[in-house]
Parts: structure tokens; sequence; C-alpha cells
């Protein structure tokens, strides 16, 4: 449904921006995700979420990122963690 496919987009997207954050447009522009993975940890029910992404590596070609997403409350419970990998070429 379209919730459960809200996270992991949530995650690609975020995963692709702290990729892109860090890239040469001189080394290429075409990118994709290669692979993705999605651990849910728990629910945010109706609270608002928060996408933290960050680059764990950065290769030639293929860049691994790690993703965490929160309730933005004060709580700030965890409620997915992602990661992926990117290519630009």
């Amino acid at each position: 449904g379209v919730i459960s496919s809200l996270i992991p987009s949530l995650i690609d997207l975020t995963g692709a921006l702290a990729a892109w954050s860090g890239h040469d447009p001189a080394r290429g522009m075409k990118a994709s995700t290669v692979t993705l993975t999605v651990n849910y940890i728990g629910a945010a029910l109706g609270e608002p979420i928060r996408a933290t992404g960050v680059v764990r590596r950065r290769g030639k070609e293929l860049i691994f990122c790690d993703v965490e997403i929160v309730e933005d409350t004060a709580a700030a419970r965890l409620v997915a963690t992602g990661s992926m990998v990117y290519r630009i070429v």
C-alpha cells in the first residue's frame, strides 16, 4: 500500500541526497540505486518523521550510505533504518 512504500522511498531519496552531496559533477552525472535494505523498527502512528543520511564510504563509482528515520518529536523514537549502495558514473 501507499504507507508501506513511503519509508523505502524516503530512505532511497535521503541516501541519494547524501551521495550527491559530496559528488564532483565532473566525475559523472548518471546515477541509480544499486541496493536498498530497509529495517522496520517501530511505528510513527500519526507523528511527523525525520530522515538523516550519511555516506559511510565513497568509492570510484559506488557510494555506501546509511539512513535513519526517527519520529520528529521530543521522544525521537527510531522508526526505521536503511542502507543503500548508490552508483554515479
